[in-house]
């Protein structure tokens, strides 16, 4: 086989687990529900592709883009096969990566910071924000209220606890920006 079509291949099976993880995300299946599809769809396509690794590792070049991709899923089969098992799992990690990206897109700009503890602080409103806009919250509204209420309860860690993004929002629903209830629950 050649590489391209070796490429063609693994990308249509990743393609076809996607497609399946979209289908029950539709079906609004319970975590247990998923788990028990996912052990039927997509376990047979990754046992086959584990296969297929092994078969048609030895005609690439190790050091190919091909040969290196093979590699790399091969020896992390078990892995990257992980949410199969675990129905509140991801079929990936883009959310985490999403929610780095502005990190990433901002690393010149903390050079600026002046120092470590206000790089700290920066960390901090990044993941404030970050929590907010992952909930739908309106991030200003959020701000306003939590800093006007922190210095009454600064001290007391079940009221701190109530500010947390999630749980602020249960007793703030104006402040959603898209109303989803999956979200707030």
């Amino acid at each position: 086989m050649e590489n391209k079509t070796l490429a063609q291949y693994a990308l249509g099976q990743i393609q076809l687990l996607y497609k399946l993880e979209r289908i029950i995300k539709d079906k609004q299946y319970s975590p247990v529900q998923i788990e028990a599809e996912r052990q039927r769809l997509a376990l047979p396509i990754i046992k086959e592709m584990e296969k297929w690794i092994e078969q048609n590792y030895k005609t690439v070049l190790p050091k190919s883009r091909i040969g290196k991709a093979m590699s790399y899923n091969y020896s992390r089969i078990q892995e990257l096969s992980r949410y199969i098992y675990d129905g509140n799992l991801q079929i990936d990690n883009n959310l985490a990566e999403n929610a780095l990206r502005p990190v990433t897109v901002s690393r010149k700009n903390f050079l600026h910071c002046g120092n470590h503890n206000a790089a700290s602080n920066a960390a901090i409103i990044f993941t404030i924000t970050g929590c907010c806009r992952e909930q739908n919250i309106n991030t200003r509204h959020y701000l306003i209220d939590v800093l006007n209420q922190l210095p009454n309860i600064i001290n007391k860690k079940e009221s701190l606890e109530s500010l947390m993004p999630d749980k602020w929002i249960k007793q703030h629903p104006e402040s959603l920006l898209r109303p989803d209830s999956s979200k707030i629950d």
